[in-house]
């Protein structure tokens, strides 16, 4: 799914939210204000993609790929990070 737009409307979230995309590549898709609570991306790569103000919260992020992803305004409260892949910049 590289550079798949899945971008929230003036007028319609786009839930993704419990959605399975264990292992995918979401390369520079565009995600910006989707609601992904709770999915499992655990394994994806998400290098470059557009994740602003999404919700991440209680979402697998696991062994993601995120360097250079934006992340700018998302909520990652109670998302699991752990073995991450992140640019220096992005270090918080």
């Amino acid at each position: 799914m590289v550079e798949a737009d899945f971008r929230s409307g003036l007028d319609q979230l786009t839930d993704l939210g419990h959605a399975d995309f264990a292992e995918a590549d979401l390369s520079f898709a565009l995600l910006e204000g989707a609601n992904l609570q709770s999915a499992n991306l655990q394994g994806s790569c998400i290098y470059g993609a557009n994740l602003r103000s999404c919700n991440l919260r209680q979402a697998d992020l696991s062994g993601c790929d995120l360097r250079d992803t934006q992340l700018q305004g998302a909520d990652l409260e109670g998302a699991c990070l752990a073995g991450t892949l992140l640019a220096e910049s992005q270090r918080y």
